[in-house]
């Protein structure tokens, strides 16, 4: 045996069924760079397959399989069958992650050497994870000694609960039998006294697998009759198994199961936390109180040896393919394997003499070997098995290696055909199996992709037709609607369908939706009132089904939609009504009425709760407003501004509460903007609540759960997500947009932060500038996405005009520049777009590079948080002339701000959104500004203006006197008083004036 040096750590994790093992390890899998994992079966393999899809793209991830492969160009993660694993890769270190599964089956009479190979070769360059039960630990001790080991619990308990007649079964349960026509015989059994079952055998094909299985887990029916191929691979909602035998036929005899054998299939009962139970039932004998202990308690007899075979064979001739074959095993934990079915077939190959002729070459006897590995999907036995590779052989040397599309279409042809009965089926449906294996041969077939479009697509139709033969005679449709409702005075058959068509002796009568059942409109009175009554009958089963299941089901299960509806399983099945409190919504039911009203309270239930863990999670910022303003402990100057802020639902504009928001200090705002408040030039809103799934949810409750403030017109503003700006919308209220976090500006509905945004440029813009105004930057129109024109209406909207100026004669320089260049580079877009061939070589130009000292900077340098992005004026396209030269403008558009203050300006059509007239704060603090200024209104003698009552008092002057202090109104007390009141901008007012008299 090759000693092999390990590069990384591996791990044992070993323990019972349902344990979550295979979980751990894909989810390890996935946390490094690249990995492989082997499986015992292809619908395993499968299952896993699509679950890291869903995870990391299908660009990233392989399935390789005997009969499928799929190999991106850059995948890294591959989930392969053991027999597949691509071992030269992972030899040479491709894989960081490599993983076997089901390690145990090293014992396995047939496969054993395959998963024995893989455990002592196959090894990640990161992490080897061998996964199995506790049985291998000691074959594990023994090849692999530098293994450390993980024991995992299993996550329910499994039970034993006796012998159970077949008419005693519980439901959610599975019965096992061991050969097709004692698994047929059962399922009729069962058709006639539970209505229906579903089968799984492992002569079936994945896809029927998956179909039956899914008719089993849909509820359809509540009863499976399965081999032992239920035993790994299908992840079923099994509550009980019950083995009808307890023997079975290994290929070579007939004998008792193992106790590891019953509790591997036992173990498909009561996965992950739901406990099960296992029994026997039928013909069966009770099971051993011995093998019922080690059972439940998982104690099973440790394995003594692993099957092996040498994987380094010798291809020079077919005596020494056969010698290396018998090479004897060099552990004697190992045990050279009985001649396995490709040995077998082997033998009997050389034995026909126009075969053995033949073989000259080393290449001879290597396809020979290749051909062998066919594997036997028939099971027609050793000599028909035989037959089939001669057949292929002989196709393939005399075609200098190559199978003609002549021979494959001959034998594909004769099996694409669907009608039969279901072993008719299952006999064409195992041979396409081995022409989809032969044809991903790609080294036998010259069009290999075509044929294995081909063959899929065979055995696609074939398991479909086998699914539906195998429904149409084990499921008695009229039988189960009938149990189901027991009672009934009518023999009208009432089932339905998966596209939710309720069905009736072969008439649709109408369809279930989520809960709510729809009649069909076509119906008469008479014809109405009798399918409603069977409806009803028939129906209450499957929609108590459903409210259970909305009952129980997770966070994730549901769904709000666009329309205010609850979607499960995406169906609609409640939706939001208005509430006493805006963020205390009610729900209701759409639909349920045919179900048990309890059921019926627990779905409505289960719906409130979503619905209240929504509200708290996305609006968790809102809610921690009103703890700050409740709580007496909470800083005093921040209460009011957040006790206004919850009760507007996190938005207010500035211009509403002026004189709150500035009475706010630094400190107040600093315990605000923890809280997620940000300040905007426009707006005070919550940043939390800008996110799209806290919008969405606001605008959701404001359309249609509250009657209040304009809302609940059923018209939620819904924008896709990161929309800066939308073009404006008539149909949208102003309270509508603001719930979504927007706000409606000229010809555009913009976002508060975008505003923001917007009006820190135009600041920006501002300041680069000496006269107090700025020109339209692409920084504007690019942070709300808008063109030049919209963008000219929405700094309308905000107050601002515009001032046709004159260019200064530097200004008029840098214009033509820019308007010169653009010309220039749309002449050259213009000449690539009509000769594509020839390309504008420009000369590359030199950079100058300073040289400095690594220690020492710039004597202007700037850190990097203090560095301003400049602000790029907008230059629109230029206008051309009769000659095709461009005109340059001598004037440019200058904004500024509008003489009266934003916060003073009345609102009007033209501001909706923005400008607000003033408010009862603001006119409350122009009038206390008025009362201050009267405090400056006084004589000499420091008295009122006004006299007792209120009457005007006579105004006395007098001459200035420099001889006298007091005599000056501004020394008066109350002068000093009023002109500590005055705002900043009253006193720059006053010093101006002065100033210019």
């Amino acid at each position: 045996m090759n000693s092999y040096q390990p590069r990384a750590h591996i791990t044992a994790v070993l323990g019972a069924t349902n344990t979550g093992k295979t979980h751990y390890a894909v989810e390890r899998m996935l946390g490094r760079v690249s990995g492989v994992i082997g499986l015992p079966l292809r619908l395993l393999a499968r299952e896993i397959y699509d679950r890291v899809v869903a995870e990391k793209g299908a660009a990233s991830c392989a399935l390789i399989t005997g009969e499928e492969k799929i190999v991106p160009t850059h995948a890294r993660y591959f989930i392969c069958t053991v027999e597949a694993m691509p071992m030269e890769d992972i030899k040479a270190g491709k894989f960081a992650c490599v993983i076997v599964d089901e390690v145990q089956m090293m014992a396995h009479p047939e496969r054993g050497h395959v998963f024995t190979d893989r455990l002592l070769y196959a090894r990640g360059t990161e992490e080897t994870l061998l996964l199995g039960a506790d049985t291998a630990r000691p074959i594990i001790e023994t090849l692999v000694p530098e293994a450390r080991y993980v024991t995992r619990e299993r996550f329910s308990v499994l039970s034993y609960a006796g012998h159970k007649k077949l008419t005693r079964l519980p439901k959610r349960s599975v019965i096992v039998a061991f050969s097709a026509d004692e698994v047929y015989a059962i399922a009729e059994l069962m058709r006639r006294q539970y209505g229906g079952v579903a089968l799984v055998m492992g002569g079936l094909s994945p896809r029927t697998r998956n179909a039956q299985a899914a008719l089993y887990q849909s509820g359809e029916v509540d009863y499976m009759v399965a081999t032992d191929a239920i035993g790994m691979g299908l992840n079923l909602d099994v509550d009980h198994v019950a083995f009808a035998a307890l023997r079975k036929f290994d290929g070579q005899r007939r004998r008792f199961l193992r106790a590891s054998e019953i509790a591997q299939i036992a173990g498909r009962a009561g996965r992950f936390r739901n406990d099960g139970t296992f029994g026997t039932t039928g013909q069966s004998l009770p099971l051993d109180d011995d093998y019922v202990v080690r059972i439940e308690n998982h104690q099973f007899e440790p394995l003594r040896s692993a099957e092996w075979r040498s994987t380094k064979l010798d291809f020079t001739s077919a005596d020494a393919l056969l010698d290396s074959l018998a090479a004897l095993p060099p552990n004697k934990r190992l045990r050279r394997i009985a001649p396995a079915a490709d040995e077998l077939a082997l033998v009997r190959l050389l034995g026909i003499h126009q075969i053995s002729r033949n073989l000259k070459t080393s290449q001879n006897v290597t396809t020979l070997w290749d051909v062998c590995q066919i594997p036997d999907f028939r099971n027609l036995g050793p000599e028909a098995h035989a037959r089939q590779l001669e057949d292929v052989f002989k196709e393939i040397s005399a075609n200098n290696g190559i199978i003609s599309d002549a021979y494959l279409e001959r034998n594909v042809n004769r099996l694409n055909h669907i009608e039969g009965s279901t072993e008719i089926l299952s006999s064409r449906l195992s041979s396409i199996r081995t022409w989809t294996y032969i044809a991903h041969k790609h080294v036998w077939v010259e069009n290999s992709n075509d044929w294995i479009d081909r063959t899929r697509q065979i055995e696609d139709h074939l398991s479909d037709a086998l699914h539906e033969k195998l429904v149409q005679r084990f499921v008695d449709r009229r039988t189960s609607a009938l149990l189901k409702g027991i009672g009934a005075n009518t023999r009208m058959d009432a089932t339905v369908t998966e596209t939710g068509d309720v069905v009736a002796e072969g008439h649709t009568i109408g369809r279930l939706n989520g809960l709510l059942f729809e009649p069909d409109k076509t119906t008469t009175d008479v014809e109405a009132k009798t399918l409603q009554k069977t409806a009803v009958l028939s129906l209450a089963p499957e929609i108590d089904r459903r409210l259970t299941q909305i009952s129980g089901c997770d966070q994730n299960a549901l769904q709000l939609s666009d329309q205010g509806e609850f979607l499960w399983d995406g169906q609609a099945i409640g939706k939001i009504t208005p509430g006493d409190e805006f963020l205390k919504p009610k729900v209701a039911l759409i639909g349920g009425k045919l179900g048990s009203p309890a059921l019926c309270d627990l779905a409505a239930g289960r719906l409130r709760d979503f619905l209240h863990n929504e509200i708290n999670s996305k609006f968790e910022s809102l809610l921690a407003l009103k703890t700050m303003a409740e709580d007496p402990q909470s800083f005093q100057g921040s209460r009011a501004l957040a006790n206004v802020l919850y009760e507007n639902l996190g938005v207010i504009r500035r211009t509403d509460h002026f004189k709150l928001v500035k009475e706010t200090d630094k400190i107040a705002r600093g315990y605000l903007r923890n809280k997620s408040v940000k300040f905007g030039f426009y707006h005070i809103f919550l940043r939390d609540l800008m996110k799209p799934a806290a919008a969405r949810l606001m605008s959701l409750i404001y359309a249609f759960a509250w009657k209040k403030d304009g809302g609940g017109d059923g018209l939620p503003f819904l924008p896709q997500n990161g929309m800066s700006s939308t073009p404006n919308d008539d149909r949208y209220s102003e309270q509508a947009l603001n719930k979504a976090g927007y706000t409606r500006c000229g010809t555009r509905i913009v976002r508060f932060d975008i505003l923001t945004r917007l009006s820190e440029i135009i600041i920006q813009a501002t300041k680069e500038r000496s006269d107090n105004q700025f020109r339209i930057a692409q920084e504007m129109m690019a942070s709300l996405g808008c063109s030049f024109e919209d963008m000219e209406q929405v700094l309308i909207s905000l107050g601002y005009v515009k001032n046709d100026s004159e260019f200064t004669p530097e200004e008029f320089e840098i214009e033509k520049s820019r308007i010169l260049d653009m010309h220039e580079r749309q002449q050259v877009a213009q000449n690539k777009a009509s000769d594509p061939v020839e390309t504008l070589e420009t000369p590359k130009q030199e950079q100058a590079i300073q040289e400095t000292k690594p220690d020492e900077k710039p004597e202007n340098y700037v850190p990097k948080r203090q560095r301003v992005k400049p602000i790029h004026d907008f230059v629109g396209k230029p206008v051309l002339d009769d000659n095709g030269d461009p005109i340059i403008p001598t004037t440019v558009g200058l904004w500024s701000r509008a003489r009266v203050p934003y916060h003073r300006r009345q609102r009007d059509k033209s501001h909706v959104g923005l400008n607000q007239s003033t408010t009862k704060d603001e006119g409350s603090s122009h009038r206390r500004k008025d009362k201050l200024r009267d405090y400056s209104k006084v004589g000499k003698d420091g008295n009122r203006a006004r006299g007792k009552g209120g009457r005007p008092r006579k105004q006395w002057t007098s001459a200035p006197s420099s001889s006298k202090k007091g005599n000056k109104v501004e020394d008066s007390p109350f002068a000093a008083l009023a002109e500590l009141k005055l705002s900043g901008r009253e006193k720059r007012r006053k010093d101006k004036k002065d100033k210019d008299g």
